[in-house]
């Protein structure tokens, strides 16, 4: 009952979590989106101001914008929902292993319920 209670405790802190940042995640993503254009012109002019780095900043000026934000903005809103869930399967196997090492002797009575203390293996030669 103890494990029940703490895996929705954490559960429920974990949706609150979610539910007061993606609003502002959204709004930072959208700004950043937003802001795209103006940063890649100062990046580029600041780039064409030295010698070595103005071949990057023509490739910079002529680079289609458009796929590229549409990809890295899958990539950015599928990110947090990698990192949840690896904290989720985290937390999981470590009340996982506290289960099993608080309860370790009715778990071992049931595998040794499952399988034979004891077998004796035959050999025949044939």
């Amino acid at each position: 009952m103890g494990i029940a209670i703490v895996f929705t405790i954490l559960f429920m802190l974990g949706i609150l979590v979610v539910v007061l940042t993606i609003r502002h995640w959204v709004s930072q993503a959208g700004a950043l989106l937003q802001d795209v254009p103006a940063l890649r012109a100062r990046l580029t002019d600041h780039l064409a101001t030295f010698r070595l780095t103005a071949p990057l900043a023509t490739w910079l000026r002529g680079l289609n914008t458009d796929a590229l934000i549409g990809a890295l903005g899958a990539t950015a809103f599928a990110f947090p929902l990698r990192v949840f869930s690896a904290v989720a399967y985290g937390l999981s196997a470590l009340f996982l292993g506290l289960y099993i090492m608080i309860d370790r002797d009715r778990l071992r009575g049931g595998l040794f319920a499952l399988v034979p203390v004891r077998t004796t293996f035959s050999s025949r030669a044939s």
